[in-house]
């Protein structure tokens, strides 16, 4: 009787050792299934953040390409309404010369009798109106062509050669003006006075250049002082210079390698002006 109620009492040991392993797998099985979840939410969470990056970063590229498309079109823009305007002058003149000549062949021939006294009168005229034509050519530029601007911003590593580009116009009247490049492209050939000035807490020099020739200097050097105020100078020049149609006026820094201009849209120090005088 004993030694039954013993083989029981171990068959009933026997089985419970093994329903405790079967529960213990299933638990581990349930573990790594939850496991196995997570881990692939975190993976889709990381490819998803990843997606959006890219996305936004080539978002922002789109709108830098597009900003320098917007800026191409309207430097472009300006250079054929310059284009356009040189023509209209262009045109304006060779009609006067045209009814100059017509009106001279007219009156040769009314006057056929008194030729010889009349051909250098005649070429008088020819030339008064010729010059006439210039005149009125010029009479029309005279006051339309001139342009101011300032820069907004300082640049404290201004390299040899670097043109000073005044990104703020005041005035462009003619449109000769780019403030995307700096350069003033003269409409007309004529007589200019240009002026600019710059604010610095460097060593700076500034040239005023015509064509990549230069024209005149300024420099301004800061005095060592620890209130930034009392560290900055002033430098600029003015001259009356002739240009011809189609030629670049600039403001660009050189002698010194690492020059500065330094300006604001509060404290507008760093001006370049210009306009036409006859």
């Amino acid at each position: 009787m004993h030694k039954f109620s013993f083989t029981v009492f171990m068959t009933l040991m026997a089985f419970c050792i093994v329903s405790s392993k079967s529960v213990q797998e299933a638990q581990s099985v349930e573990l790594n299934e939850k496991i196995r979840i997570i881990v692939e939410n975190i993976l889709k969470e990381r490819e998803r953040k990843t997606s959006a990056e890219n996305s936004d970063i080539y978002l922002q590229n789109r709108v830098e390409y597009l900003e320098t498309k917007v800026k191409t079109m309207e430097a472009k823009l300006v250079e054929q309404k310059e284009t356009i305007a040189d023509l209209q002058n262009e045109i304006r003149g060779i009609h006067d010369i045209a009814e100059a000549i017509f009106e001279m062949k007219t009156e040769n021939i009314i006057e056929n009798s008194t030729k010889v006294e009349r051909s250098s009168s005649i070429r008088r005229q020819y030339h008064g109106i010729t010059e006439n034509g210039r005149r009125v050519r010029r009479a029309a530029a005279v006051g339309n062509v001139a342009f101011s601007a300032y820069l907004t911003n300082t640049n404290s590593h201004t390299v040899i050669g670097q043109a000073i580009k005044f990104d703020q116009v005041l005035l462009n009247n003619g449109s000769g003006y780019n403030a995307y490049t700096g350069a003033f492209t003269a409409p007309v050939t004529g007589v200019y006075l240009f002026s600019f000035h710059f604010d610095t807490r460097k060593l700076t020099f500034i040239r005023l250049v015509v064509n990549g020739v230069n024209q005149v200097d300024a420099v301004a050097n800061p005095h060592t002082n620890a209130q930034s105020r009392q560290s900055q100078s002033m430098g600029g020049n003015t001259a009356i210079v002739h240009v011809k149609h189609g030629q670049a006026v600039l403001v660009e820094a050189y002698e010194i390698p690492d020059a500065e201009t330094a300006s604001s849209d509060t404290f507008r120090l760093c001006t370049f002006s210009g306009v036409l005088l006859y």
